[in-house]
């Protein structure tokens, strides 16, 4: 007869199932350890930290408020910071400064322009109707005419020189070599020969006179508005051979 002790294997099941459940219990209490350190951690620093933070945010700004209200003039500093920031320009829009028309061309302008024979005594600009008035006087009446016939032919172009292609044909769009450019045209972005835009527009000899001295005249006149635009390069084209008045334009005070 054969017999068989399962004892010990039995207990020594019960000996590694014991000790699995210990270490089970281990990992347990660690892993609930850490999440109950974690959830504290979190409860201190939502409780504590971050509402401590934002009570000293917002002291900071009821003392800045403050500070700010009593600030004398408060006011008008800010209605001036509103209005320099106005004058300048803000992502690439021009600001009231660079809207502003450039007067100081105009004399420039009148110097390219008026006849030698032709001396200005009266000039009126209105910027806000782009309109203008220029009186004067001048030997004959002949001047006159050519005075105004110059201002109805005079062009203008914006940017710097262009240069022609090639120097046998200047116009490569117009028939034939061109190996000059004609005159009051001028070369546009592509190099190619065109008429520019009118400079002036509706030149009308409004009062005109004459005596043994000579003549008088008033010409009244509309300009294009891009002449006096700050953030444009602008050159006017006159009509080539007119002889101009570079020294003695303005006879009497303006």
């Amino acid at each position: 007869m054969v017999q068989f002790n399962l004892l010990p294997d039995i207990k020594l099941e019960f000996v590694k199932a014991r000790r699995m459940k210990y270490l089970m219990s281990f990992v347990s209490f660690i892993v609930g350890g850490a999440a109950i350190t974690a959830l504290l951690f979190a409860f201190f620093f939502v409780n504590v930290i971050q509402k401590k933070s934002l009570n000293d945010l917002q002291s900071d700004i009821k003392t800045y408020s403050n500070d700010l209200k009593n600030t004398k003039n408060l006011d008008k500093i800010l209605t001036v910071q509103n209005q320099l920031g106005a004058l300048t320009s803000v992502n690439n829009k021009p600001g009231l400064h660079e809207q502003k028309p450039v007067g100081s061309r105009l004399f420039g302008y009148l110097t390219q322009v008026t006849p030698d024979k032709a001396s200005l005594t009266k000039l009126t600009v209105d910027f806000s109707q782009t309109t203008m008035s220029i009186g004067g006087k001048a030997p004959t009446l002949d001047v006159v005419s050519v005075y105004t016939d110059t201002l109805k032919a005079t062009g203008y172009k914006i940017g710097p020189d262009v240069q022609p292609k090639s120097i046998t044909d200047v116009c490569p769009n117009i028939d034939g070599n061109q190996l000059a450019l004609p005159d009051r045209m001028i070369l546009d972005k592509d190099a190619n020969c065109v008429m520019p835009p009118k400079a002036f527009s509706e030149v009308v000899l409004s009062q005109f006179g004459r005596d043994d001295k000579g003549a008088t005249f008033t010409i009244t006149l509309k300009y294009n508005a891009d002449i006096f635009d700050d953030t444009k390069q602008v050159q006017i084209v006159v009509p080539s051979g007119l002889q101009t008045n570079q020294t003695n334009l303005f006879e009497a005070g303006i």
